[in-house]
């Protein structure tokens, strides 16, 4: 299909074959930096469980191979705070790789669930047929996140609808993408213990 206009089974391959080689790819195109936002949304979820004074229940949408929750889990226990994550994604093959992690069940008190869904219909209905995909009650999580998903996805404010149902009154909703690259506002690399911008990288 061209570019932009990729149908479901389109999506579907390029992911099965991205699927085992997706982490590399991510620290390689962000030059590191994915890892930091991933942290990021760790500390989001920590921040929700302090806020509330107990255990949120949480959703990683488009959570691919697991390197989020990876993190959530990590920042979870150093900060002293416990959640239950449940990781969402489309691609089957994306989430068998994040099962194989060690986190893939419980890590000090925090527990792991990933499921196969589709982000722009989580909530259940009677009027549509699941097919096997995840499905959640109205109100179901106190937080929401989304790393490098949502510029994947055809129908955004489908998703944004979805979230806002999903998510509890007083919920929150993180998202963290990567934006069209901006040459005349270039990141930064160290070199031999000097800063260095590379335009051309951007």
């Amino acid at each position: 299909g061209a570019v932009g206009k990729l149908d479901l089974h389109e999506v579907e391959a390029v992911y099965d074959k991205e699927a085992r080689h997706y982490d590399l790819k991510h620290h390689f195109t962000t030059r590191g930096q994915d890892t930091t936002w991933r942290r990021q949304a760790g500390w989001f979820v920590a921040g929700t469980a302090k806020r509330l004074s107990r255990r949120p229940k949480v959703l990683d949408l488009c959570t691919g191979t697991g390197l989020t929750i990876e993190e959530m889990i990590t920042v979870l226990a150093d900060s002293g705070q416990e959640a239950d994550l449940v990781g969402l994604d489309y691609n089957e093959r994306m989430l068998q790789v994040a099962r194989t992690r060690p986190n893939g069940k419980a890590h000090n008190g925090t527990t792991v669930e990933y499921v196969r869904g589709d982000a722009m219909r989580l909530v259940e209905s009677t009027e549509v047929e699941s097919n096997g995909l995840a499905k959640f009650a109205s109100g179901t999580f106190d937080a929401v996140t989304q790393m490098f998903g949502i510029g994947g996805i055809d129908g955004s404010l489908a998703v944004f609808k979805s979230v806002l149902s999903v998510l509890k009154p007083d919920g929150d909703y993180q998202v963290i993408d990567m934006h069209q690259p901006l040459a005349h506002q270039p990141g930064e690399v160290p070199v031999l213990w000097h800063w260095w911008r590379f335009p051309a990288l951007e």
